[in-house]
């Protein structure tokens, strides 16, 4: 894998939990037109990944916090989404809200941590518009690797994102996908 500087919302996110990117994974950036058939549809658009998700899997997905990060202004988190039917893992997960962009409610939702962002911004009307930053081709660390079912020297890949919400920049995502596709791709 070519060697290339991680870019700095990759980097922010990361950061939140580990204090080496190479604590996560190897990361390249590459092109849509470069990733395999399923990555690319799961990954290069700029819809809800829970969505996204949820149609790939034919099923609801649940949420598990792994860890979070809080400041007066921050919340954060590490996570997989899960199959809701057999708890698979799908997808791992750092994101960031800037909490004095969203309401109360929507805040308080997010940060109780029982349903996925998208389901929570979705459920709450919040006008959003996702941006996707880069798309990722990850060699993934041990830990990364076990939760996602990759094999040594398997890639993952992934993407970071960011989420307006009514019209703000309220947040940003690290997503990666798990490497084996449990139902047909949508």
């Amino acid at each position: 894998m070519t060697k290339q500087a991680p870019t700095p919302q990759l980097l922010a996110l990361v950061h939140l939990f580990y204090p080496a990117v190479e604590q996560l994974g190897q990361f390249a950036p590459l092109a849509a037109s470069d990733m395999p058939e399923l990555p690319r549809r799961l990954l290069a658009h700029q819809q809800h990944m829970t969505v996204t998700v949820e149609a790939w899997q034919g099923v609801s997905v649940q949420v598990d916090v792994l860890a979070r990060h809080e400041t007066a202004t921050h919340y954060a988190r590490k996570i997989l989404l899960r199959r809701s039917d057999s708890l698979q893992v799908v997808q791992f997960g750092i994101m960031r809200v800037n909490l004095p962009l969203l309401s109360s409610p929507v805040r308080a939702a997010i940060q109780e941590a029982a349903a996925p962002l998208g389901r929570v911004l979705l459920q709450h009307g919040v006008l959003t518009q996702v941006e996707l930053y880069d798309l990722w081709r990850i060699l993934p660390a041990a830990e990364l690797a076990g939760w996602l079912g990759a094999a040594t020297g398997e890639p993952l890949f992934g993407r970071t994102a960011g989420i307006d919400c009514d019209g703000a920049r309220a947040v940003e995502l690290l997503e990666i996908v798990a490497s084996t596709p449990s139902a047909p791709p949508p």
